[in-house]
């Protein structure tokens, strides 16, 4: 247990003292709130947006798991430019019109663009760009 100012922070909980204790807790993509474990899920395959659900769609986010690039919840488990990469490679393959939209939606993040454009300024994006097309097919 760690104290930092009203906070006191145990592993993966964070009790903030105000009258009251709130527990918030991310584990494996559930969200718990309060002393009830009420937990709010992130996105399954049935929340996908239809253009992310299609069944050429679940095969790629199928590979794109194997490949250890997304979780069970169609999150990304790699850098935020790796993730802008994948979301460009899965939109030209599904012919997504408002990609950066779709994905930043799905995603929960802003400026996927910018990190795009990041990624495309790395040297090390070079090599995750030739395995997305080898492996997103």
């Amino acid at each position: 247990m760690e104290i930092k100012g009203d906070f006191i922070v145990r592993g993966s909980y964070i009790d903030i003292h105000d009258n009251e204790v709130v527990n918030l807790s991310v584990d494996k993509a559930q969200v718990k709130i309060g002393e009830n474990d009420n937990i709010v899920n992130e996105p399954t395959q049935s929340e996908l947006p239809d253009v992310l659900k299609s069944e050429k769609a679940l095969v790629l986010w199928k590979k794109a798991q194997d490949a250890g690039w997304i979780d069970e919840r169609f999150h990304p488990l790699v850098s935020r430019t790796k993730a802008a990469l994948l979301a460009e490679r899965m939109s030209g393959l599904l012919g997504i019109q408002n990609k950066w939209k779709v994905f930043e939606s799905l995603w929960g993040r802003n400026n996927m663009r910018g990190d795009y454009n990041d990624a495309l300024g790395q040297k090390q994006s070079l090599a995750f760009q030739d395995k997305l097309k080898s492996i997103l097919c």
